[in-house]
């Protein structure tokens, strides 16, 4: 079944950027989540996440003590926030046994924090069965990153064109 966008409904590319692929990089990892709106995880064929800071929140708010980001504290309901807080990180959802989708994760170059992170999760996702692949983004930042993506000539973009093409995705077309 093909949808009116040309794309296949039960092959989707999830893509997103910051906490976009904080979400992306969730529904991934908890099926539980697409489960929820009688879709199959296994519709996900692969997924793009750029320059996220954390895939595991619980150790990212112990380890940052009082310089941790407020707005994990904000968005999560208080009564639970440790339990939240693990439901909300993709990495509490790897399981052996579970299929991942092949994942590419990118950085920023020069976020030791990211870098660190991003490999750690992409470790974590080839030690459970899955494909993860890591890339850093030089002369980029967060922002530019994003912005960047589609343009003649950008290296992520093409990173990003290749990941698609390797996983079968349907009409890739570079710019």
């Amino acid at each position: 079944m093909r949808g009116t966008g040309g794309g296949d409904p039960s092959r989707i590319v999830l893509i997103g950027s910051s906490a976009g692929g904080h979400l992306a990089a969730l529904i991934t990892t908890n099926g539980r989540l697409l489960a929820q709106h009688r879709q199959n995880p296994a519709i996900v064929a692969g997924t793009v996440i750029l320059d996220i800071g954390s895939f595991d929140i619980p150790t990212l708010m112990e380890e940052a003590g009082e310089r941790a980001p407020e707005m994990y504290r904000e968005a999560l309901p208080a009564e639970r926030i440790r339990e939240a807080w693990s439901d909300a990180s993709p990495l509490r959802h790897l399981h052996s046994g579970r299929s991942i989708p092949p994942m590419l994760l990118c950085h920023v170059a020069d976020r030791d924090d990211h870098a660190r992170e991003t490999r750690r999760f992409a470790q974590q996702v080839n030690d459970k069965g899955g494909a993860a692949t890591v890339i850093a983004a030089f002369d980029r930042t967060h922002l530019s990153l994003e912005t960047c993506i589609g343009v003649h000539g950008d290296r992520t973009t093409s990173q990003i064109l290749d990941f698609l093409e390797r996983i079968g995705a349907s009409e890739v077309v570079r710019p």
